[in-house]
């Protein structure tokens, strides 16, 4: 079983156990916490365990994301809400696909998430960085292991 552990400012997220390559997931996201608010790292725990570790997305979405003005630094991306659950929803439910989250690190209203991402024999790493404003993810930049910003698991940008 993984256990999860978020750390304030400069710390990372610490997991105990290894491969997350085949996930057991309740069909349905919990309820929200009461009191999530402003806090970064309650946050940042709910959207990695509900996107990555549950394969919720529409839950990771609808619990963690701003339903407007959300903007995404990768210009090749297509736009809206929309497409993004779409197209993590479909990456994610690919029977081979995985998502290894290695450590969430949180400064101030910024979280980054490191992850092995792969499917067969072909793995990679990948950095997610995320702004947080008033409780929700408003931006996100994201990055493969050779430093080129990527659409693998890319958030698009949101069209008012």
């Amino acid at each position: 079983m993984t256990r999860v552990r978020l750390l304030g400012a400069g710390q990372h997220l610490a997991l105990s156990s290894g491969s997350n390559r085949t996930p057991v997931a309740p069909p349905v996201a919990p309820p929200l916490p009461s009191g999530l608010g402003d806090d970064p790292r309650q946050l940042m725990e709910r959207f990695v365990d509900l996107l990555y570790r549950r394969r919720q997305v529409r839950a990771a979405f609808e619990s963690c994301v701003v339903r407007t003005g959300f903007r995404d630094h990768d210009p090749s991306r297509p736009g809206g809400r929309q497409a993004a659950i779409e197209m993590l929803a479909r990456k994610l439910a690919e029977p081979d696909f995985f998502v290894e989250v290695e450590r969430v690190f949180l400064d101030g209203d910024r979280a980054v998430v490191h992850t092995w991402v792969g499917s067969g024999t072909d793995r990679h790493q990948r950095l997610d960085l995320f702004r947080i404003d008033a409780g929700r993810i408003v931006e996100h930049w994201g990055f493969d292991e050779t430093g080129r910003s990527v659409c693998a698991h890319s958030l698009p940008t949101e069209t008012a």
